[in-house]
């Protein structure tokens, strides 16, 4: 999530930064059991063109979240931010979870996402975005709304809140959230043939503080709490979720 300098325009022709995130998440959306990640990263920003590893490593630049990938801003001022861009989704793989289990792969795909984002007063942002499977594999569709808050409470340290509702076409969620016939025999699974429809809310909170002139320590936690076909998945464990991330990074 971005902090306060992070979604102000940058007056550097470019940017930079390398280092790592350690996260708690669920194995999967859904998932009763959480696992341990550490993740490293890179950003790297010239002129209107940006690439990421992760948003979380957007740490001095006007491209905040979305994933990572690929970016270029189409319009970006101090109010309204404009972008397109492609990244790689890296699907789901069965070994992920004994849950899973006899539910073979979501095959890996790019995405394409279009999102947009304007600055209220007072350190409000609301956004939009949607992105498409573009090798239409097996990814389907996902839009998301969202609004935050930026704030900075020590002149050192930003800190982000924001909360999201998604959803995803029936071609999405039948991939992560319904068991076909095949499945369902391998499985035990019943079958469940979702329809399109909302996918989550989530809550977070995210902080960057600066040590020195060039490190940046990350760390935020955020709720999230699945809807509708997600929710009654057979695959759902748990409709209610946490995580908690904490990093740091090297900003050139």
């Amino acid at each position: 999530m971005a902090g306060a300098d992070d979604d102000a325009p940058s007056r550097r022709s470019w940017d930079a930064s390398v280092g790592f995130i350690t996260s708690l998440s669920p194995e999967y959306g859904g998932a009763a059991r959480q696992r341990v990640q550490v993740e490293p990263g890179f950003f790297v920003r010239w002129g209107r063109v940006s690439v990421a590893s992760r948003g979380a490593f957007v740490v001095r630049s006007a491209e905040g979240g979305g994933g990572g990938g690929v970016r270029v801003d189409l319009s970006r001022s101090e109010r309204w931010r404009l972008g397109l861009g492609l990244r790689i989704d890296g699907g789901r793989r069965e070994s992920s979870s004994p849950d899973l289990a006899g539910l073979g792969d979501i095959r890996r795909t790019v995405r394409a996402r279009l999102s947009g984002s304007y600055r209220l007063d007072d350190g409000w942002r609301a956004g939009g975005a949607v992105t498409v499977d573009a090798l239409d594999r097996d990814g389907g569709t996902i839009g998301e709304f969202t609004l935050g808050r930026d704030l900075r409470p020590w002149p050192r340290t930003s800190v982000g809140f924001g909360a999201s509702l998604s959803f995803g076409d029936a071609r999405h969620l039948q991939s992560y959230y319904g068991i076909t016939p095949q499945q369902s025999a391998r499985s035990g699974y019943p079958v469940y043939a979702p329809g399109a429809g909302l996918r989550s809310a989530s809550l977070g909170v995210g902080a960057r503080t600066a040590v020195g002139e060039d490190w940046v320590v990350l760390y935020g936690a955020n709720v999230a709490r699945l809807l509708g076909p997600a929710a009654a998945s057979p695959l759902t464990r748990r409709t209610t979720s946490w995580g908690l991330n904490a990093g740091l990074v090297y900003r050139f």
